[in-house]
């Protein structure tokens, strides 16, 4: 029986256009090997790039663990897809330190702007 998580890829596998698409999935250290493995079965056509991202330079605190500071990214590009400037600058406000409120909702504001414009680009007919 098929994991939640491989249930969801191939529902991705699905919409994804294969002559022209892009995916971004995070996750952290627990599980980022498995992921890259069932992403590798569900798309072996694509090409794929794993990054780390800082979460917190402090660190996140577990119980009688090592404090932690990123998690993983995994893009995969089908087709013609290029990793152009859409995914650079998520990915440059995906690394930001902390940031107070306020300046977090005027980022998510810009994000969104950014996101629709580019939707927009993408739409069906």
């Amino acid at each position: 029986m098929a994991s939640d998580d491989e249930r969801r890829l191939l529902i991705a596998k699905e919409l994804l256009n294969p002559s022209d698409s892009v995916l971004i999935v995070t996750i952290d250290e627990k599980e980022y090997l498995r992921l890259g493995i069932l992403l590798q079965q569900t798309f072996p056509g694509a090409s794929m790039q794993m990054i780390s991202t800082l979460i917190n330079s402090k660190g996140t605190g577990r119980a009688n663990e090592f404090r932690r500071v990123d998690e993983y990214i995994y893009l995969l590009w089908f087709g013609q897809a290029k990793l152009g400037r859409l995914v650079i600058r998520l990915l440059r406000y995906s690394t930001l330190p902390a940031l107070s409120k306020e300046k977090l909702r005027m980022l998510a504001k810009k994000i969104n702007k950014m996101m629709t414009r580019h939707l927009k680009k993408w739409a069906l007919p």
